[in-house]
Parts: C-alpha cells; structure tokens; sequence
C-alpha cells in the first residue's frame, strides 16, 4: 500500500482500523465499529486543506474483489464533493491492490451517489459469496440494502 494516494484536492493517509480516531468517527456516525480489524481492510483519514475537519473512507479486499468500507464525510462539509474525493482515492487503493472490482452495500437513498459515479445495481444473487458473507454485510446488510459494483 503506497503511504499516500493524492485525489485532488485531498491526499490519502493510511491509518490502522484500530486507530481510535477512525472508530470515534463512524461510531458518531452511527456506521459499524466491530470489523474494522478485519483482515484485508484499508482505512485512510484525508485531510482537508483549508480546515481542521477529517475524512475517513476504507475498502476491504476480498479475494479479488473491493468493498466499499465507509466513506464518512462530516455533515457540515457535504454536497462540496468530498465524498467523490474520497471514493476516486478508495478506487485507486483497490486498484493498486489488485481487485479486479469494487462493491458497495448502500442504503436506497445514497444509492444515487454511486450510481452517478460508474456503480450499477445489481440483484443480490449476482454479487460475489465472499461479498454477501463478509463481515460488513452481516452487519449493515438488511435485506432493502442496494448492491453495487463498478469494474476497475
């Protein structure tokens, strides 16, 4: 993993899931803590150049195959196109991982973000078994959640 990934305008840092920063974050965020050691997860913290706020997103390889982590973006600075940001650096770490593709488990209502962005819906029966009984999806995955994918 290389020590930072630059998306314009922000630059990736790689941090530990079990920095104490990162599970404050998405706990706050009411997003799930009880994975982030999971083998194969990536987590980065991007900071912000004009501010002291952080972003946090993370993927987890799953035997060629990229999931989609988080991507938290503080609620004050969305709709600023950070979270593009954030999930093109995440693109790029899967990429420079070898996946092959990237998932992601979505609410129906932030499904948009993805789809305006290369992901596709799929139906569950098409997602990779290593995705569906990953860890993340066991614990976020209800049966209204959107599966996505994108090639990369």
């Amino acid at each position: 993993m290389p020590d930072q990934i630059t998306s314009a305008p922000l630059t990736a840092t790689p941090l530990a899931g079990t920095d104490p920063a990162l599970g404050a974050a998405l706990a706050a965020a009411r997003l799930p803590v009880a994975d982030l050691a999971e083998p194969g997860s990536q987590f980065f913290t991007f900071a912000l150049p004009e501010s002291a706020g952080r972003l946090y997103g993370g993927i987890m390889l799953l035997e060629g195959h990229a999931l989609l982590r988080s991507i938290l973006v503080p609620e004050g600075q969305r709709r600023a196109g950070l979270g593009s940001a954030v999930l093109a650096a995440l693109i790029e770490a899967a990429k420079a991982a070898g996946a092959q593709d990237l998932w992601a488990l979505s609410p129906a209502a932030a499904a948009p973000f993805f789809t305006h962005r290369g992901f596709r819906e799929v139906a569950r029966y098409e997602a990779p078994q290593v995705v569906l009984h990953s860890r993340l999806a066991g614990l976020t995955c209800p049966i209204s959640t959107v599966i996505l994918t994108r090639a990369l």
